[in-house]
């Protein structure tokens, strides 16, 4: 980061928006890593992986998958039962 680079209230450099970047994130690689490590049977890996891009986002939210209705998969981003982390998930 350089000197005169500015830190939001967060901690995290003004401009970078983690739940876009997040999102991005998932719309390139991560749908993609989902299916595929379900589908190898090999979801521990998946695990490391999503979670160190939730938690770039904020530390404490929670995230679950599941089967979906209309899709192969959904993904849940919770706020673990902290009341102050409801708007960032």
């Amino acid at each position: 980061m350089g000197i005169f680079s500015r830190r939001g209230a967060s901690g995290r450099v003004a401009g970078r928006d983690p739940i876009a970047a997040f999102w991005q994130w998932w719309a390139d690689d991560g749908e993609e890593l989902l299916t595929t490590a379900t589908r190898a049977g090999d979801f521990d890996a998946y695990v490391d992986v999503v979670t160190r891009h939730v938690r770039a986002i904020a530390r404490g939210l929670e995230w679950e998958t599941r089967s979906g209705a209309d899709a192969e998969h959904t993904l849940c981003v919770s706020s673990g039962g902290d009341a102050s982390l409801r708007p960032v998930a």
